[in-house]
């Protein structure tokens, strides 16, 4: 029996959640004024129920290069089998996204170092580039 009685319970659910790699490399000792550049390589396999997801964030700029890779293990409620990778995609990135920005300010809360906090992103957006690009790819 399941502990909650929600009206707008996920399909999804979080089995499991792991941060794979964290790299930080310092190459000075104050953090620049230069812009950061930020991207979010992602990949979503659907087997069945099961749905695995790896997350990466890479933050660079000329004081650092922060390398974060997260892996998260999704299950479907029975009920909802029907979706589809593309309707499924921007939901399990959207549920692990919240951890991986932390895990990024937690890294960079060093002593002399200014502590940086990811912005919302769109995730729509970020699943549409994408798929605009591996199709431009072909």
């Amino acid at each position: 029996m399941d502990k909650y009685n929600m009206r707008y319970k996920s399909a999804l659910k979080l089995e499991k959640l792991i941060v794979k790699k964290i790299s930080f490399v310092r190459h000075r000792d104050v953090l620049s004024d230069s812009q950061i550049d930020v991207d979010f390589p992602y990949n979503v396999e659907i087997n069945g129920n099961e749905i695995a997801v790896e997350l990466s964030s890479i933050l660079q700029n000329t004081s650092f290069i922060l390398e974060i890779s997260m892996e998260g293990k999704f299950t479907v409620h029975e009920d909802e089998q029907g979706f589809t990778s593309e309707a499924l995609k921007p939901n399990v990135l959207a549920i692990m996204f919240p951890f991986l920005r932390s895990q990024v300010t937690l890294i960079t809360a060093q002593p002399g170092f200014e502590s940086l906090t990811l912005p919302a992103i769109n995730i729509n957006e970020l699943v549409s580039s994408e798929k605009a690009k591996s199709t431009s790819d072909k």
